[in-house]
C-alpha cells in the first residue's frame, strides 16, 4: 500500500484563499493523504470554510489554536501528522495535480531522506528550477551555494521530508529566517537528497510591502542567529568559512535589516547610531566581514550619502 503523506497547512485569516488552497491539495492523484489544517486563532471565515470541507472529505483535518505564528502552527501539525511523509503547504499556495505523487515517487524508488522541488507563480513572472541531481553528505556542501541562492533551500513547502527523521521544530521565536534553520537542522541527519527540476508547488506572490510593513522587531536578531546557523552546518560539514559568495548575500541581507530600522520611524538619528555601532562591533559581524568586503564596498561603513547622519567612527 502506498505509504500516508500528510500535507500540513498553517493558516490565518485566509478566507479568500483557503479553498483554492485545499482544492488543489485534495486533487492530487496520489490519493493516500491527509490534510493537517492548523487554524492559527483566525478571525474571518477561514476555520468555517475549512470544516465545511471537511465534512464532504474524510482526509480533511481541522485543528484550532490560539495564534502563535506560522512556526507554532507547522510545528503543531507535525505533531498531529500520522503520514509517513510530511509536505508542508501555504494557505495563499496550491499544488500541481502531480506534486505529491511525483515527490513520492522519488523519495520511495531512490530511498531519499528529502527530496526538492522547483515551484512558479502565477500572478508574477517566477519560475525556480534546478537541474535533477542526487546529492550524498559531501555534494550537499559542495552545491550549498547554489541551492541557497536559488532559493530550492531555504522554504519548507517545495519539500517532501520523512516524518520520524524530524528531530527539530520550527522556532518560534523568530519571525525570519526560521524556515531556513529547520531545514538544516533536518539536513544534519540526511544522507540521500535529491533536487527535481520540476514546478509542481504553485507560489503566490504577495502585493509589494513597504521596507515600513515589512521590518520585524527582532530582524537583526533572527538575522545573525540564521547566519550562525549556516556556518554551524557548514562547519559540521567540514566547510570552515563562509565562502565569498555566501557573505555577498549576507551582506545584502544586513543592508536590507539597516533600510528597515532607517524607513520604519520607530528610532531616531541617535538611537540609530548606537543599533549601527553595536551591530558592527559583534562577532557575527567581524565573522562575515573581517576577511572580506562585499562588493558594495561603500555601504559597509555607511558611507553612502544616504548613510552619513549614521557614521559612528
Amino acid at each position: 500500500m502506498d505509504d500516508k503523506v500528510s500535507i500540513i497547512i498553517p493558516m490565518y485569516n485566509a478566507e479568500k484563499s483557503v479553498k483554492r488552497c485545499l482544492e488543489s491539495a485534495l486533487s492530487q492523484t496520489y490519493k493516500n493523504i491527509e490534510l493537517i489544517c492548523v487554524n492559527d486563532g483566525s478571525e474571518d471565515n477561514t476555520a468555517r470554510i475549512v470544516d465545511s470541507i471537511s465534512r464532504l472529505d474524510s482526509r480533511v483535518l481541522l485543528i484550532s489554536k490560539e495564534n502563535g505564528g506560522v512556526s507554532s502552527a507547522r510545528n503543531l501539525g507535525i505533531k498531529r501528522a500520522t503520514g509517513y511523509y510530511i509536505q508542508f503547504l501555504d494557505v495563499d499556495d496550491a499544488l500541481e495535480k502531480n506534486a505529491t505523487a511525483r515527490m513520492v515517487k522519488e523519495m520511495t524508488s531512490k530511498r531519499l531522506d528529502i527530496v526538492m522541488c522547483g515551484y512558479h507563480s502565477v500572478n508574477k513572472p517566477i519560475d525556480v528550477s534546478l537541474p535533477e541531481k542526487k546529492l550524498e553528505r559531501n555534494e550537499l556542501i559542495e552545491n550549498f551555494i547554489q541551492l541557497y541562492q536559488s532559493t530550492y533551500l531555504n522554504p519548507p513547502w517545495n519539500k517532501m521530508y520523512i516524518r520520524e527523521n524530524i528531530k527539530s521544530q520550527f522556532p518560534t521565536d523568530m519571525s525570519l529566517g526560521e524556515d531556513l534553520i529547520f531545514n538544516l537542522e533536518y539536513l544534519k541527519n540526511a544522507k540521500n537528497i535529491e533536487v527535481i527540476p520540476d514546478e509542481i508547488y504553485i507560489y503566490t506572490v504577495g502585493q509589494p510591502n513597504s521596507l515600513t510593513a515589512k521590518y520585524h522587531s527582532n530582524a537583526l536578531e533572527c538575522l545573525e542567529k540564521k547566519i550562525e546557523c549556516i556556518l554551524d552546518f557548514l562547519i559540521s560539514n567540514g566547510q570552515e568559512n563562509f565562502p565569498d559568495a555566501l557573505v555577498n548575500d549576507f551582506w545584502k541581507d544586513y543592508k536590507h535589516c539597516i533600510d528597515g530600522m532607517i524607513a520604519c520611524g520607530q528610532f531616531n538619528t541617535e538611537q540609530l547610531k548606537i543599533i549601527f555601532s553595536q551591530m558592527r562591533s559583534t562577532h557575527m559581524w567581524n565573522k562575515c566581514f573581517s576577511d572580506f568586503t562585499p562588493d558594495d564596498k561603500q555601504s559597509i561603513i555607511f558611507w553612502e550619502k544616504k548613510y552619513d547622519r549614521y557614521i559612528t567612527d
